[in-house]
Order: structure tokens, then sequence, then C-alpha cells
């Protein structure tokens, strides 16, 4: 009886696996980086939301919704979102000189505040 070796070639198999892994590796990362930069994206977003927010109430405090309103309406295509993405909130509601203005501004669930002190 004679044994026979049968061998199997694996020649070209390393380069197709490290394709293969290579490609769903790479696809993975750059899942993973372009959700960190729609974060970054969105926390930018935020904070020059806030920051206008308090400076719009500071200005005119009486007028400072319908101020912010038109401010989210003009922002709004840009960042192609609808206006109701966007929160804006600010304490107190009727700023006098000398308070300080607290503005909170929430995109896509990052949230940044902006303080300023009032003065006129």
């Amino acid at each position: 009886m004679k044994i026979t070796k049968k061998a199997h070639s694996d020649v070209g198999s390393a380069a197709l696996e490290f394709l293969v892994f290579g490609l769903v590796a790479q696809l993975v990362l750059t899942g993973f980086g372009l959700e960190l930069l729609r974060q970054q994206r969105a926390q930018i977003v935020s904070q020059s939301i806030a920051r206008q927010a308090v400076r719009l109430v500071i200005a005119d405090p009486a007028n400072a919704p319908d101020l912010v309103q038109e401010m989210l309406n003009q922002i709004s295509p840009r960042q192609g979102r609808a206006t109701t993405d966007f929160n804006v909130s600010w304490l107190p509601k009727y700023p006098v000189s000398g308070d300080w203005v607290f503005a909170t501004a929430t995109v896509s669930g990052q949230s940044e505040v902006a303080v300023m002190k009032a003065t006129r």
C-alpha cells in the first residue's frame, strides 16, 4: 500500500486574505472616522449657536426669542437640518446690565454652553 500525500497549494491565498481583511479593516476605520467627524461638526455648530444666542439675548432681551428663531432659520439650511433639530435655551430670560447670561445649544446630542456678562 502506497501512501500518497496530497499537497494543497496555498499560492496566492495570502495576498487575497490581505486584500479582503485589509478592505474590511479600512471600511471599519473609515466608518469610525466619519462618525467622529460628524460629532465634531455637531459640537462646533452647537458651540457657535450658543455663542450667537447669548449675544442676541444681551443685545435685545425683549426680542431675543424672535432673533434666535431667525438665526436658526438661517443656519438650518446650511447644516442640512430642520430648525426643530436645534434646541436653544438661555437664562435669565430678560437680562439686565450686570447679569451673567447662560445659553445652551444642543445639536445631534452635542450640547454646548456659552456664558457672557450683560453690559450695556
